[in-house]
């Protein structure tokens, strides 16, 4: 392969690693929003079980009479609304985390992958660049000493040449 060929597959490799970089970068904020998004979700359950503690505490206390009896009904439809609002949210929380939170660690997984790839597919082609560029100094060192070896030579063969 040329020399120019390497350098055209190594800009290209050189591209193809800088995309896969900010895919990286992209699907690493897109991971980050859903982990923020599943503390949100985590805070609101457990916010909502607070809720329902402290719901359990409020029915021990005392009044009288019927105005009690319609107190208790009142507060034993609020705890099974925050029951029915716990577990709503609880299945919301782990629908994100299995779906949307998984997604997201899975594709930045991906593209962590993909950006290897690209950098050990650049780092191949620069090693091949590097050496194809070293062999080629090397090969004009040599010329140049053959040339400056058989003008040497010449110098000798001659008659009344004086070595400088």
């Amino acid at each position: 392969m040329s020399t120019a060929q390497l350098k055209a597959l190594l800009a290209v490799r050189q591209r193809r690693e800088e995309v896969a970089q900010k895919a990286l970068v992209g699907a690493r904020a897109r991971h980050e929003e859903a982990k923020g998004e599943q503390s949100r979700l985590d805070a609101l359950v457990l916010a909502a079980r607070e809720r329902r503690a402290r719901a359990g505490e409020d029915a021990e206390g005392g009044g009288g009479g019927v105005v009690r009896a319609a107190e208790g009904a009142a507060r034993a439809r609020y705890r099974q609304r925050l029951v029915e609002e716990i577990a709503a949210l609880e299945r919301r929380a782990a629908a994100h985390r299995e779906g949307a939170l998984e997604a997201a660690a899975a594709r930045e997984d991906s593209a962590r992958q993909a950006q290897e790839r690209a950098r050990r597919q650049r780092e191949a082609v620069e090693t091949l660049h590097d050496n194809r560029q070293a062999a080629l100094r090397l090969d004009a060192q040599r010329r140049e000493e053959r040339a400056l070896d058989e003008q040497g030579q010449q110098m000798a063969a001659r008659p009344g040449a004086r070595p400088r």
